[in-house]
């Protein structure tokens, strides 16, 4: 059986790599072919009608724009589902692609509940978890040092949901005029006073790179402005040296569960904070629009270090457990 996957893969992305592995290992035994992004899809629309089934995903695949690629769920011949998807934007314009998704799909895998609510609670709709649970990484042993991970993106300075409304206007609002970043009212996405913050907490502080585009704008290129020895790629032993992650990236509180290590999320996109008040976490959750809590929640990180670690490696036990069960139903699909 060949498998098409498309997802967003190839683009340097560990997270995102991270699933492609997981699915991967679990289809070891088709033949796969990965398409890197809806465009790329378009592109390679005849080499995917010639595959005996679709998977799309995983990751945050469905965002405010991604109604542009209505018409191809249409032009794919074979059957299709959606695997391990979080849906990141709910707008009036989505929902000609949230019909078709429905239309299509023999069933929508999805990581959050609230992915299932904006496809309006649909009888395919299946909630999991991210696929890497799929394969975890392990549990570290607990570190004592009080030595702090640090994950940060580049961002807009502005609120609003990756191509929302309000983030359309803001991004040729600040092509067109960038003197309006010095007069914008509202409370902006500010990374060195993160940095300062951290490194008024931490004396041991490890930044954790996820993302290493050949760009300008990579994990990198931030954390190089205000940390020093900063490693170009993911490696994932670092998990092992860190008690404490600051993660601005999914995948990084994503990985702190799996390994086990007390986190906060600075949460610039819902899907942070929906995976933190999934896994009981919310606690534990800032806005990139809100730092100035966070001095609070490390001092609440430092002093409740045991007992969030518990209620990690035991929400880290359901997900895996739930994956391999949700796992073996999909794979019935394919014998």
């Amino acid at each position: 059986m060949r498998l098409g996957i498309i997802g967003w893969y190839g683009h340097d992305n560990f997270g995102d790599q991270r699933i492609l592995y997981c699915i991967q290992q679990f289809f070891a035994d088709k033949e796969l072919l990965v398409i890197g992004s809806w465009d790329d899809a378009v592109q390679h629309i005849e080499e995917l009608n010639r595959c005996d089934y679709i998977l799309i995903g995983g990751g945050g695949l469905i965002l405010g724009d991604t109604h542009r690629y209505t018409d191809l769920l249409y032009r794919i011949k074979p059957p299709l589902s959606f695997l391990g998807v979080s849906v990141e934007n709910n707008s009036t314009r989505m929902q000609i692609f949230f019909q078709a998704m429905k239309q299509r799909s023999e069933f929508i895998l999805v990581r959050d509940q609230q992915s299932k609510h904006y496809l309006n609670n649909h009888y395919k709709v299946v909630v999991g978890h991210d696929l890497s649970f799929l394969y975890p990484f392990a549990v570290v042993a607990t570190v004592k040092e009080e030595l702090c991970g640090i994950n940060m993106r580049e961002w807009h300075y502005w609120q609003g949901t990756l191509h929302g409304s309000i983030d359309k206007i803001m991004r040729v609002m600040d092509r067109r005029y960038p003197w309006v970043r010095r007069i914008y009212p509202f409370a902006a996405w500010n990374s060195e006073l993160v940095a300062q913050i951290v490194k008024n907490n931490f004396e041991l502080i490890i930044p954790f790179v996820l993302n290493t585009d050949s760009n300008n704008q990579n994990d990198w290129c931030v954390l190089s402005r205000f940390f020093n020895n900063v490693h170009q790629e993911f490696e994932s032993a670092m998990l092992s040296k860190m008690r404490y992650l600051i993660g601005m990236r999914y995948h990084a509180i994503v990985f702190a569960v799996q390994a086990g290590i007390p986190f906060i999320s600075l949460s610039y996109q819902p899907k942070n904070l929906v995976f933190c008040q999934e896994s009981g976490c919310a606690h534990l959750s800032v806005g990139v629009h809100a730092t100035n809590k966070l001095p609070e929640r490390i001092a609440y990180l430092k002093n409740n270090y045991q007992p969030i670690r518990q209620a990690l490696l035991d929400y880290r036990a359901q997900c895996v457990r739930e994956m391999q069960r949700i796992a073996k139903s999909v794979l019935r699909l394919f014998c």
